[in-house]
């Protein structure tokens, strides 16, 4: 930084100071925006979600970091279609301890006032504790037939 600063300086004395502020000002906020590439790796997550051995139709799979157990890691959200999650691109996991909450809906046949399917509920979120010391090449996630582990 310290070269930075003396090339600056040497650029105020030949170009003037207002250009050599608004030059500064530009290399400073290039060096502050981070790239997609920052932070600890992320590792790609897919799988299917069942409730008493049937797929769910779709719903949300969050991975939540369990800070409690050391994992300072981001969350991650991946949506259910069809049975079938998959993180996105760049947006997995890191690894260690996760709270994974699930929820789950049918769609029915009916529509609202706006024309959107009408979603139900098929259980109170599932919530559970999973380490991934390597992610798997497929993570299946059964909520029991409850919707509940109690």
């Amino acid at each position: 930084m310290a070269r930075v600063w003396e090339t600056m300086k040497k650029m105020a004395t030949m170009i003037g100071r207002q250009q050599a502020l608004l030059l500064a000002a530009v290399v400073a906020l290039a060096g502050c925006g981070g790239s997609a590439e920052s932070g600890p790796e992320r590792f790609p997550l897919s799988g299917e979600v069942r409730m008493g051995g049937q797929l769910v139709p779709q719903g949300e799979v969050q991975l939540i970091p369990d800070s409690s157990a050391g994992n300072n890691g981001p969350a991650s959200l991946a949506y259910i279609r069809d049975g079938q999650f998959e993180t996105e691109p760049g947006k997995g996991i890191v690894g260690g301890e996760y709270i994974v909450e699930v929820s789950g809906q049918v769609q029915l046949e009916e529509l609202d006032q706006d024309g959107s399917p009408v979603t139900e509920e098929l259980f109170p979120r599932y919530t559970t504790k999973v380490r991934f010391d390597t992610p798997p090449e497929m993570y299946r996630i059964d909520v029991p037939a409850s919707g509940t582990d109690g």
